[in-house]
């Protein structure tokens, strides 16, 4: 199956003029459950959100502008932010090079997506420790007072992870989200029985070897990603 979406990479230069990249690859889909239109907002209470952008910095403006969109869409469905968890490096919005400052769009001529965005996990808070301890109710982040996943076996959960990657590797800021980690990490959700259904989607460069043989069915995960385990996502930025 081949996807296609629009990805927006600005300069202040061209703004105006900036075409849209396009970001080509094919899904890959692993342990796909029939959650079916039963994954609705009818049970607020049991359904948590976890965006995650991996990568700061203008240059990768497109990483945390798509996050910031997938929190306006969740957001707008009625989800409410206590149950959106954002993980993301926040540089860019007051970014030098940024001509609207506080602004960022991930569509041209789009509306402002940095809106009303929840600073969950934001500078050096964005690490692959913090997010196994959000998704897994570490009491010591809640002391910290910080946003966690309340685990509740009824508990159906979308976590979405952006960023750049090679094969069974997920770049974080200062650090290297590893597959057999990530993997080992919902078995352990699983084991502790703290959740009902969960749904992951990586968009990244190789993002189908951090999941493809790796997820036993039992899990009931339905899992999602932007590429193939040998292929890489291509943009394509005007400077």
């Amino acid at each position: 199956m081949v996807f296609m979406r629009d990805k927006l990479i600005i300069n202040n230069k061209i703004l105006n003029d900036a075409p849209e990249s396009t970001y080509l690859g094919k899904r890959l889909t692993v342990n796909a459950v029939p959650f079916g239109n039963n994954f609705d907002t009818g049970d607020l209470e049991n359904i948590w959100v976890v965006l995650v952008a991996g990568s700061g910095d203008w240059f990768n403006y497109g990483v945390q502008s798509d996050v910031y969109h997938a929190y306006q869409l969740v957001h707008s469905q009625g989800i409410p932010d206590d149950h959106i968890i954002v993980m993301h490096p926040d540089d860019i919005a007051y970014d030098k090079h940024n001509p609207t400052p506080g602004v960022i769009i991930n569509a041209l001529n789009g509306t402002n997506v940095y809106e009303g965005v929840p600073k969950d996990y934001t500078g050096n808070d964005v690490t692959t420790k913090n997010l196994f301890g959000l998704l897994s109710g570490d009491s010591e982040l809640v002391k910290q007072g910080k946003k966690v996943i309340k685990s509740n076996p009824k508990n159906r959960i979308f976590v979405y992870l952006m960023s750049h990657g090679e094969t069974e590797i997920f770049v974080f800021p200062n650090e290297i989200l590893y597959a057999t980690d990530l993997v080992n990490t919902l078995g352990e959700l699983y084991k502790q029985n703290k959740y009902d259904q969960l749904v992951l989607y990586i968009e990244s460069c190789k993002s189908g070897s951090m999941l493809a043989n790796k997820l036993p069915n039992t899990w009931n995960i339905y899992a999602m990603t932007a590429s193939q385990p040998d292929e890489y996502a291509a943009q394509y930025i005007l400077l």
